[in-house]
């Protein structure tokens, strides 16, 4: 049987439900201490009961200023909501698009959270690129679906207050369909929330929560705001001296996390202005918070905690933060005696973050590797060591009580290795958790007693123990991509796991520590660490894998020959198989359409050590009158199969991502090869990021990236073809001196293919031999007619003969920012639109230039040829193989 790990959550939001603040769910990398600004501003926000949460439509749309302004000044709980993860985006820094693109843009938005305080929330929503409708936007991700998702996220978070990024009228100024679905689901979500009879499936988990008001943070593309609003504004350039910087500072520096999209931002200084405008609600005039009670006096009993908080802060001194610890856990002590009121839980799990900072402590847990796999087999030699390490440097008197593990762990030995180390002790029966001041949040773990050992002051005091992963451990997926998706929205099965931005560490200890009497658990994730010797200490985080996964080159193969003859030519396709267990031995095989040829039946492997990789070769060959397939690697391991590619994002702004896609490599038979007898020399121009040298390479061409220092008259003249990937004129400054030399090329016999560009920030805006304007028009409906203007043009009749069916299967879009002018010596080659729109026939411009020829296409070729559709591969082909008439 095909095994699939399962991939599951312990139901995130259950902790959010008891008031865990999602900065605390979902950590940053840097768990040390704070500094005595950052406990000052901390101990400031435990007197402070107020709740904001922002809901726009995609990463970046957030208003970065704002959330600072509200978390770290007004000291309010200050969340994001974002519909769509933004998997339809482009990507300006790497290759990423679909759910990769997601996952990058997810943490690029927890990136910034960490910076200015807020957290991070999403629904189940897929971004499919530019939308310019909202009924076009609802009946791809299904209303009443994604309404569901922001009703049950204002229900666990429980906002005072909603401001939206958008207006809800189409023609408002949103700019995108998308933008104002946003708002009109905010609008809608404020009411049905407070209403038990809107999605009552939900009230098992989540009592309905009427928010006080919704407002517009008023804003408009290209135009100002501010006079006709019905609020005072907000002044987001105010300065706070224990931050050393203003809240526009703060979020210049959380907007330029959003890297992938371009989005750096200088910071800006001085009085800076934010409006509103009432939406709905009980009005306010004076403040967006008129009428909210922010103080304790919210919560039944709150004023002896209000009161030893102010004595608390008068008493603060920067230099012995120590000496607060009596009056914190006094503190803690009150806060207890109100019961489990939703406040009381969130500000219990605030005050334990801040005894760990007044303490000096630091509390951390690393893996020997960043991964380990579930033990399928048996005891192996399959085990992780951990070392959990302590150290105080307050000198308060404290000890290591427990350590506790993930119950789908199995703890079976402890490991010296020749270093003063504590021995572990045996699992302790019942419930010893009872007792201890946050023993109710941290009993799903399995403990083990240590016999009370003091930490000493300022000394690591580290406890190594070795782990396996049962077999029922969940591999390291996000949550939203465990299941495949539903057209529009991503499959979650259980409500309890819709909203958070990322899966729960995928293995944590719990430490139980005695201060002054009294017993806490922190829980720390399992993190990975190395030093570079440039960079210093890097962490990733720890991730359970499968065995073993399969990974293609690529994600498309191209086959010569086979669709409209006799039998295809044969290729040979690679595996490259990874371990990622300590040693492994099975056999590896494909799985192929019937028809297809696929020698030899399997090929047996063996791995001796963690990490190690080795190539499968394969040879396939397609039937005659093949189509379009879809190939499957298999790989079994001691009877079990598993068919896994590992998907790896790593950039220095956020934590490395992996996820695990299905083995598939799409087979795609082109019946006519490149012209002439030896390959064909292309030359590539990187843009922003794309796949295509690899799989233009895959078609029969000679390919080479033309870096900076390759655009020069000597390198173009050796090439038949030069491609100039998607914005490239965007994001290669030395594409303004290039150009006469890349015009020469084509004037002396060469074929230059330039893919699309957005229309502002051109490096030069003659990127053709002849006048054209790139506009920001796009066809977004991927099904739309796309009619040849002349269907004899030789594009679109050699070497292949283009037919409707050819625009069949396309993803996401048909193309973006189209030239809008152009001068009369340019062919345009199709007209098409959108729905109820008017032709647009600047998608794909030829003209021929001295003895060669020149295109300009913003057909979406960076998404079709990644993504297999076969029809988008006859199509490039004839502009590759393009020549003077």
């Amino acid at each position: 049987m095909k095994r699939r790990f399962p991939i599951s959550l312990v139901s995130i939001f259950l902790f959010l439900c008891a008031g865990l603040s999602a900065g605390a769910l979902y950590a940053a990398a840097d768990a040390g201490v704070r500094d005595a600004a950052e406990v000052r501003l901390a101990l400031e926000k435990l007197d402070v009961l107020g709740s904001v949460l922002y809901i726009a439509a995609h990463p970046d749309d957030e208003n970065t200023g704002l959330i600072a302004y509200w978390a770290k000044e007004r000291k309010y709980r200050a969340g994001y909501l974002s519909v769509t993860r933004g998997d339809g985006g482009q990507n300006l820094i790497g290759t990423e698009k679909g759910a990769d693109i997601g996952i990058l843009r997810s943490q690029e938005l927890l990136a910034a959270r960490r910076i200015d305080g807020g957290e991070q929330f999403f629904t189940r929503a897929i971004d499919f690129g530019y939308s310019k409708s909202v009924a076009e936007t609802f009946g791809f991700w299904g209303h009443d679906r994604v309404l569901a998702d922001v009703v049950w996220v204002i229900r666990n978070f429980r906002p005072d207050v909603i401001v939206t990024r958008f207006p809800t009228e189409e023609g408002g100024g949103g700019g995108h369909g998308h933008h104002t679905a946003s708002a009109i689901l905010a609008v809608e979500a404020f009411a049905a929330a407070a209403d038990p009879g809107r999605f009552p499936e939900q009230l098992e988990h989540v009592k309905p929560w009427k928010t006080r008001r919704i407002l517009l943070n008023s804003f408009r593309f290209g135009a100002a705001a501010g006079a006709d609003d019905d609020l005072p504004g907000v002044d987001i350039g105010a300065y706070n001296p224990l931050l050393g910087q203003s809240y526009n500072e703060l979020a210049g520096r959380s907007r330029s996390m959003h890297k992938s999209q371009g989005f750096g931002s200088l910071p800006s200084s001085g009085s800076q202005m934010e409006y509103f405008k009432q939406l709905d609600g009980e009005p306010a005039r004076g403040d967006i918070m008129d009428g909210v009670d922010v103080s304790w006096s919210r919560v039944a009993g709150g004023g002896a905690v209000a009161r030893k908080i102010a004595d608390i802060l008068a008493s603060y001194r920067g230099d012995d933060p120590a000496a607060l610890l009596p009056a914190l856990l006094e503190l803690d002590a009150e806060m207890a005696r109100l019961g489990d009121d939703p406040w009381v839980s969130l500000k219990r799990r605030e005050l334990l973050d801040l005894i760990r900072d007044c303490a000096g402590l630091r509390v951390e847990a690393f893996a020997e590797d960043y991964s380990a796999s579930p033990q399928v087999t048996g005891l192996s030699q399959n085990a992780t060591a951990i070392d959990v390490s302590v150290i105080q440097r307050t000198g308060r008197p404290l000890r290591v009580r427990y350590l506790g593990f993930p119950r789908q762990t199995l703890v079976f030995r402890a490991t010296p290795d020749g270093m003063t180390r504590w021995e572990i002790g045996v699992a302790e029966e019942g419930r010893p958790t009872d007792g201890w001041r946050n023993g109710a949040d941290v009993r799903d773990y399995t403990y083990y007693a240590y016999a009370g050992r003091d930490v000493p002051h300022n000394v690591t005091a580290s406890i190594r123990q070795s782990v396996l992963f049962r077999p029922q451990s969940p591999v390291s997926q996000p949550y939203w991509l465990r299941e495949p998706p539903e057209e529009g929205a991503y499959v979650v099965a259980d409500q309890r796991d819709v909203g958070p931005p990322e899966n729960l560490p995928a293995f944590s200890v719990a430490v139980a520590l005695e201060i002054m009497g009294e017993t806490f658990a922190f829980v720390v994730p399992v993190r990975y660490r190395w030093v570079e010797r440039a960079e210093g200490e890097r962490q990733r985080p720890f991730e359970v894998r499968p065995p073993v996964t399969a990974d293609f080159k690529q994600k498309v193969a191209v086959f010569h020959g086979g669709r409209d003859g006799g039998a295809g030519e044969g290729k040979e396709i690679a595996v490259t198989l990874k371990n990622h267990d300590v040693a492994n031995k099975g056999t590896v095989r494909l799985e192929a359409p019937e028809g297809w040829a696929v020698e030899p039946e399997a090929v047996p492997f063996e791995f001796a050590k963690r990490h190690g990789e080795k190539v499968a070769a394969f040879r396939v060959r397609p039937p005659a009158g093949a189509e379009a397939a879809d190939v499957r690697a298999v790989v079994d391991v001691d009877g079990e199969e598993y068919s896994y590619s590992l998907a790896e994002i790593d950039y220095p702004h956020i934590d490395a991502q992996v996820h695990f896609t299905d083995a598939v490599l799409r087979l795609v038979p082109l019946d006519a090869r490149p012209a002439g007898r030896a390959k064909k020399r292309l030359g590539y121009i990187m843009g922003s990021g794309d796949d295509l040298p690899e799989i233009l390479k895959d078609m029969g061409y000679e390919v080479t990236l033309l870096d900076d220092e390759a655009l020069n008259a000597e390198a173009l003249s050796g090439l038949d073809i030069v491609v100039a990937g998607i914005r490239a004129y965007n994001t290669r400054e030395r594409m303004r001196f290039a150009q006469p030399l890349l015009m020469d090329f084509v004037k002396n016999g060469g074929t230059y293919i330039v893919q699309y560009n957005v229309n502002t920030g051109l490096q030069t805006a003659d990127i053709g031999p002849y006048p054209f304007k790139v506009g920001r028009d796009r066809i977004v409906e991927e099904d739309a007619e796309l009619r040849p203007l002349d269907p004899a043009h030789p594009l679109l009749v050699a070497p292949n003969a283009i037919a409707e069916d050819d625009f069949e299967g396309w993803v996401q879009e048909r193309g973006l920012y189209f030239a809008e002018q152009w001068d009369g010596r340019y062919t345009p080659l199709f007209a098409g639109h959108d729905a109820g729109e008017r032709d647009l026939e600047g998608g794909t411009l030829y003209c021929e230039y001295g003895e060669g020829v020149f295109v300009y296409t913003s057909l979406a070729f960076f998404r079709q040829l990644p993504a297999g559709v076969p029809g988008a591969f006859r199509l490039f082909q004839n502009m590759l193989e393009a020549r003077k008439r």
